[in-house]
């Protein structure tokens, strides 16, 4: 009876170990082939519930942050209609090519393309690393 309870510390010890690798929400959210293979896991009834918990919190945060950059595109995009809209109203004197005001204009509008054309090679590169599997 004694050598019974002196090995169940021992095989406790041994399938704990045996358990697979604990990740961090933060590693899985950076490393996104790792975060797919933890959540088809997951489905699959094959690993550990923590790893489970933080590989659908590591997705659901890049889903959020996917969401986010559209929403700011999406922002932006309005943003420069209104301008270009307000540009075609009001052009302002382009023929003396004096009107500092317009200049002003253009160049914010110039900016404003520039940076949607950022976002959306940002967005892209997120949306690349998400199909990544």
């Amino acid at each position: 009876m004694k050598k019974i309870l002196a090995l169940i510390p021992v095989v406790t010890l041994i399938l704990t170990a045996c358990g697979g690798e604990k990740y961090t929400t933060d590693y899985l959210y950076k490393n996104p082939a790792k975060r797919h293979e933890v959540l088809k896991a997951c489905a699959d009834n094959k690993e550990s519930n923590d790893n489970c918990v933080n590989a659908n919190t590591a997705q659901a945060t890049v889903s959020l942050e996917i969401g986010n950059k559209k929403s700011q595109i999406g922002q932006l995009e309005a943003q420069i209609r209104q301008d270009l809209y307000t540009r075609a109203k009001f052009p302002g004197n382009r023929s003396t090519g004096n009107d500092k005001f317009s200049q002003a204009r253009d160049a914010k509008i110039e900016e404003k393309k520039a940076q949607l054309e950022k976002l959306k090679a940002e967005l892209n590169a997120m949306v690349a690393a998400q199909q990544a599997k």
